[in-house]
């Protein structure tokens, strides 16, 4: 059995518009090629400007002790961090809760 591929010749009569070959080129793109994955922060969507306020503050003293090189600086992420996780686990009680009260069949 031979390859197809080395069948076709020039003088081979094919009759592909230009959009039959795109389309053709488009599936087989799609078949090789995998999805892009892209993963999120959070689990959850909280929309809280305390927790973006803190994430802004530990991400710039992230950068300062990176270029500083301080165990304070650090020390300070390092707190910080806990600050967020204290504060997200905070919202998370209190979506639910607020789910749980209301009344429609929608809350969850």
């Amino acid at each position: 059995m031979r390859n197809q591929c080395s069948e076709i010749t020039l003088s081979t009569d094919i009759d592909f518009t230009e959009r039959e070959l795109v389309i053709a080129l488009t599936k087989a793109m799609n078949e090789i090629f995998p999805l892009s994955s892209i993963r999120t922060r959070r689990l959850m969507d909280i929309e809280n400007t305390q927790i973006t306020s803190l994430q802004k503050r530990r991400d710039r003293m992230l950068k300062k002790a990176k270029k500083t090189q301080e165990i304070e600086h650090y020390a300070k992420v390092k707190e910080l961090n806990k600050e967020i996780k204290l504060v997200v686990k905070k919202e998370k009680k209190r979506l639910v809760k607020n789910k749980l009260k209301n009344s429609s069949p929608q809350g969850f």
